[in-house]
């Protein structure tokens, strides 16, 4: 199976020995395999992976688009924005320890906690931060938290007891 994603101003990929892709629409995440049928779908932001002929998982970044199978031998996505900001930073060799600071894991914390708040984010997020060198903890999540309104809440069961 063959995927290709292009963007209105780049072909971002051409990948011609696909195994398996996994994407996700409003309805869910769903998968496609070779043979599958024809079909179309409007993505949301999100990240579409795919795994090659080697069994290696490969991953792109989506900023909305349309996904289309055809023949269940094609993969095709047309996207606003596709992994480009990603792709710009590994051209101009910029490494992930340059751009995670303090304050952009406290930007982060800020979303987590605006969105409900998540366990695992959190502890994600302080992973990051260690193997970025950046000195927060987890008494910072709480500070921060603190001060953030929630905007809503994002659970799998609904909003949170009180």
């Amino acid at each position: 199976m063959r995927l290709v994603v292009t963007t209105p101003g780049a072909l971002v990929l051409d990948v011609p020995d696909v195994a398996a892709v996994r994407a996700e629409d409003t309805s869910g995440g769903f998968g496609i395999l070779p043979g599958h049928t024809d079909f179309l779908t409007v993505l949301p932001v999100s990240v579409l992976t795919w795994i090659d002929g080697a069994r290696a998982e490969h991953n792109v970044a989506l900023r909305r688009g349309v996904l289309r199978v055809s023949d269940g031998a094609l993969v095709s996505v047309a996207a606003r924005e596709a992994g480009a900001l990603v792709m710009q930073l590994l051209r101009d060799g910029v490494r992930p320890s340059q751009i995670i600071t303090r304050e952009s894991l406290e930007n982060a914390f800020a979303s987590v906690a605006a969105t409900g708040g998540s366990t695992n984010a959190v502890l994600h997020l302080l992973a990051i931060a260690r193997e970025a060198g950046v000195a927060i903890a987890i008494d910072d999540f709480d500070r921060v938290s603190a001060r953030t309104p929630p905007s809503t809440y994002m659970s799998w069961s609904g909003p949170p007891a009180r």
